[in-house]
């Protein structure tokens, strides 16, 4: 039997819980951080390696409120997956530019200065998101593998502050944009999933 711990809870919706499945699906063939014709980075959602996010069960608990639970070894699988792919500092680096990159192309969502009009747009957002979530999370457990080089776990915590304040906007953007495209539904679109 699966033993399972609760490590947080946030104000999550639906669709930001499928995000770990949704990353795993958006992933294609290469990671070479490659310019394109337009002298544009390709997007992350080009990587190639696939870090082990955990097997989460999330649970509401009260109204909105939901809670992260994640299997007891589901810690250790994690960092030791983070530590096999991103020990090269090299690579790091390369995330981190990423990182600060797709900060500058969501942000006017996160602000709320912009939102998804349509479908399509929605989609686009959806990707973004997906590529932006992906770096975050990877910043975010780098500093905790204490396995990795302090270089790279000091480079990660930098960047992780830098975009720290990010979170909670991070956290509204898609609900947001639910509500924008489905206003009648009110607030059922904290449950709607992708």
């Amino acid at each position: 039997m699966t033993k399972y711990i609760k490590e947080f809870s946030r104000n999550y919706p639906l669709f930001q819980m499928t995000i770990i499945s949704d990353m795993k699906l958006q992933r294609v063939s290469n990671f070479d951080m490659t310019i394109i014709s337009d002298m544009k980075l390709q997007r992350v959602s080009n990587f190639d390696k696939e870090p082990y996010f955990g097997r989460p069960l999330w649970i509401y608990e009260t109204g909105p409120m939901a809670s992260g639970y994640y299997a007891e070894d589901d810690r250790p699988k994690i960092f030791k997956r983070i530590s096999e792919l991103y020990s090269d500092e090299r690579v790091v680096k390369q995330i981190i530019v990423s990182l600060h990159r797709l900060s500058q192309e969501i942000f006017p969502y996160l602000k709320k200065e912009i939102y998804a009009k349509n479908l399509e747009e929605f989609k686009n957002l959806h990707r973004l998101f997906l590529d932006f979530y992906y770096c975050g999370s990877v910043m975010w457990v780098l500093p905790l593998v204490e396995s990795l080089p302090e270089p790279i776990r000091k480079l990660a915590l930098e960047a992780r502050s830098e975009v720290q304040e990010l979170s909670n906007l991070r956290d509204e953007v898609m609900e947001y944009n639910l509500k924008k495209l489905f206003p009648e539904l009110g607030e059922l679109v904290h449950f709607i999933s992708s």
